[in-house]
């Protein structure tokens, strides 16, 4: 097993804040893309950041909803 440093951690929080705050975009719903993307699949003709769908497909899946969501997602690929 791995132990980080404190002195690792302290560097490692630095670094992706130094990364964040060079980042020209740092907010997900000022992205053109995702915004893009809410348009045409999650909330099609609208920016509804909180649809049904995006909330379904978006949100974290953990342990045994995982197998079933993957599933999901096959069929709808195989639908497309």
């Amino acid at each position: 097993a791995f132990a980080a440093s404190d002195e690792y951690i302290d560097q490692r929080i630095a670094g992706l804040y130094t990364l964040d705050e060079q980042m020209a975009i740092r907010k997900s719903h000022e992205n053109p893309e995702i915004i893009q993307i809410y348009q045409d699949f999650l909330s099609p003709g609208e920016q509804k950041y909180l649809s049904e769908k995006a909330h379904h497909l978006l949100h974290t899946k953990y342990g045994k909803d995982i197998p079933a969501f993957i599933e999901e997602l096959n069929q709808h690929r195989d639908v497309a």
